[in-house]
């Protein structure tokens, strides 16, 4: 029971009180432009709500792009130091501001902290839709579930048999090509700046 001079409102630590302890390694997610006109695009559009993941895909010029930006787990004294600082700020979930890195410009992102549960979550409601039949919506929540942790190996090898067994059935050939066409264009690369 909360004390009536308790808010049962979410606690916003306090930024002095963030830990200066620089972390070794993080998980993030990148978007790599040509200029700085594309940059502020880019950051136009993250700060009106879109998803970075839509962001990336659609704007990066970096092989990561097709999964989102999807970096994975960095070692941060991998990473040039402007990045390396950058990143080492971060809060989880939170986006860099632009980033001038010779002749680009870069935006990261902080992964959220549990974003491999979040997938699973929604793989798992993947799963419930796919034992209840709906083929078509199972495979695009599986594909949210991909969005939000692209190396998420369960949700592609679910992704695999589900468009296998599509594929079986000559009413979802049109369906099966064009999911298999988006399975390609979201395999995770390996970042050109790190």
């Amino acid at each position: 029971m909360l004390h009536s001079k308790q808010s049962a409102g979410v606690h916003q630590p306090d930024a002095a009180l963030r830990p200066h302890v620089e972390p070794k390694r993080e998980s993030l997610r990148i978007i790599v432009v040509a200029t700085q006109d594309e940059a502020a695009r880019a950051n136009q559009r993250l700060t009106n709500g879109e998803s970075f993941t839509t962001v990336a895909h659609a704007m990066s010029m970096d092989p990561t792009a097709s999964g989102g930006g999807y970096i994975g787990d960095m070692e941060l004294s991998q990473m040039d130091a402007r990045l390396r600082s950058a990143a080492a700020n971060l809060d989880y979930g939170e986006m860099s501001g632009i980033i001038k890195l010779n002749d680009r410009c870069v935006i990261l992102q902080r992964m959220p902290r549990d974003f491999k549960e979040q997938a699973a979550q929604v793989f798992q409601q993947a799963t419930a839709l796919k034992a209840k039949g709906d083929l078509k919506a199972a495979v695009e929540k599986d594909q949210d579930a991909l969005r939000i942790y692209p190396y998420f190996l369960r949700a592609l090898v679910f992704m695999g048999t589900s468009l296998g067994a599509a594929e079986t059935r000559s009413a979802h050939g049109k369906f099966y090509n064009l999911q298999c066409s988006r399975i390609r264009t979201m395999r995770p690369r390996n970042s050109i700046l790190l």
